[in-house]
């Protein structure tokens, strides 16, 4: 050192510096030299000294690795980074997944699965404020594997969870569509405890290649066992019938309704001084100009001016129609004539012990309890104040008995209730199959002849668990929300 002069100053790396918020992020010492510092997104050295560091962070080069490193993918991205924040990135994880299965739910209702792409797409620049909406990646292959391997699979496994210990009865019928494939379709009904009511719900489709009645025995039995069903708790079965039924009719009502209403159309064409069965019905018809057609229309033959002859033609083509309605009505409803008689009794009104006597044989095929503790029941029953709105409908009049509780907490009617609801669950008709063919023919068009069997039982899951009977928004896909059940199965394993 030459004679008169001062050793230059050298300062060495601070380790409080990785503290400053300037620096933490980016600086790092320089290991062999610890007068200098490293910079972790340029990867170069910086001399360490503090005002040195920050003119460093302000100059482009390091602006553009900052803005680079920042936009890495998470696996790019080092560890520490990753970690900081879980908790929120778990959230925004759980947020795009929930997001992108209410997408999936709406194009299985109301459009096909290939829209996804552009669906995203229109998302993604009507709400460019929105995070979520810009995390969202969806197009077909991935909305088809949420369809079929999430969405669908959940629902129809809450529902064989939710009858799988309950007596139940199918209602089946087997269909061609426009590919020219064979389906049968299942629909289960019985009384749900969770949603203490009677409900009739879609169970499932099956590809057949025999259509006979062993065939679908088969595949009915195989269908079961694949879903881990008990058969021997189904106690019902309906196949064909009316497609025009109400969706819920009160059972213990329907026998007396339609009875009333064979009766009446009866009434306007047979002989009043018939009696008998209805099998000799056709052989009491009067007279063209003695049946009944209705006061408006004897009005109108009065008014008019149209020739005799005219009108008696009319008033025959009108007798037609009549015996071909009464026809039509009485095929529709012996088939199930006898169950629904049993039904009748059910009634709230009906106490009598003769109804009990003839109700006996048919709730001990359901039910182990003895015939006196039924008894006991049946006739305990008329001593309680059951409020009106209960009385007047069947299916909650025995619920309400079924929940019913004495003095000591206990379930006073429990044996003879749920037998009766068993027997309130019976098919009284296949019109719920005829639906599902109906969304079937909507599904598989003849833009969609390749549709999968099992993207279609997937579909029809989610149309009708989802949007069931209505056609409100608000009632539909915008108020549906995916639990935890489908949040779990969204994994890359739905791909496989």
């Amino acid at each position: 050192m030459a004679p008169g002069k001062r050793a230059q100053y050298k300062q060495a790396y601070r380790k409080e510096w990785e503290t400053d918020d300037k620096l933490k992020a980016w600086i790092s010492p320089c290991h062999g030299n610890s007068t200098r510092a490293m910079c972790k997104y340029c990867k170069c050295e910086v001399r360490a000294h503090h005002n040195d560091l920050l003119d460093h962070a302000k100059t482009q080069k390091h602006i553009r690795a900052t803005s680079l490193h920042e936009s890495l993918p998470v696996g790019q991205q080092k560890i520490d980074s990753v970690f900081k924040s879980t908790g929120s990135k778990v959230q925004d994880v759980n947020s795009t997944k929930v997001a992108e299965l209410k997408l999936a739910t709406h194009l299985a209702i109301h459009s096909p699965l290939s829209l996804a792409d552009h669906l995203v797409c229109v998302c993604k620049s009507a709400f460019p404020d929105s995070a979520t909406a810009l995390r969202v990646k969806m197009g077909a292959t991935k909305c088809t594997a949420l369809v079929t391997r999430v969405l669908g699979p959940t629902f129809s496994e809450k529902l064989i969870c939710d009858m799988k210990n309950r007596k139940f009865s199918i209602l089946v019928d087997e269909s061609t569509d426009c590919g020219n494939m064979k389906h049968l379709c299942i629909v289960v009904r019985y009384f749900s405890e969770r949603q203490q009511c009677i409900i009739t719900k879609y169970l499932g489709l099956i590809r057949i290649e025999d259509a006979s009645a062993n065939g679908l025995y088969t595949a009915v039995k195989e269908f079961f066992k694949t879903k881990g069903i008990q058969e021997e708790n189904c106690i019902g079965f309906a196949s064909d019938g009316a497609s025009v039924m109400a969706r819920n009719p009160d059972p213990s009502k329907l026998f007396k309704e339609l009875h009333n209403f064979q009766e009446d159309i009866m009434s306007r064409i047979v002989n009043p001084s018939r009696k008998g069965k209805n099998t000799d019905w056709e052989h009491h018809i009067m007279h063209t100009d003695a049946c009944f057609y209705g006061i408006e229309f004897q009005l109108a033959c009065t008014t008019n001016q149209l020739p005799e002859a005219c009108k008696t033609n009319i008033k025959e083509r009108c007798k037609l129609f009549l015996v071909e309605a009464v026809r039509e009505v009485i095929k529709r409803v012996p088939a199930s004539g006898d169950h629904l008689e049993v039904l009748n009794l059910l009634a709230p009104t009906d106490d009598t012990e003769i109804s009990f006597t003839k109700l006996l044989p048919e709730i001990k095929r359901l039910t182990k309890c003895s015939i006196g503790i039924l008894e006991n029941q049946w006739r305990a029953r008329k001593y309680l104040a059951i409020p009106q709105a209960v009385i007047s409908d069947t299916v909650k009049y025995w619920i309400y008995l079924l929940n019913y509780k004495d003095c000591a907490g206990n379930q006073q009617f429990e044996e003879l209730a749920a037998a009766a609801l068993c027997l309130l669950s019976l098919p009284i008709s296949n019109a719920e199959c005829e639906r599902v063919f109906s969304q079937v023919k909507l599904l598989k068009n003849d833009l969609r002849t390749r549709l999968s069997t099992d993207t279609l039982d997937s579909l029809l899951h989610i149309r009708f668990n989802v949007r069931g009977d209505t056609r409100n928004a608000e009632d539909c896909c915008g108020s549906f929300n995916p639990d935890n059940d489908m949040l779990k199965k969204f994994t890359s394993d739905m791909y496989h």
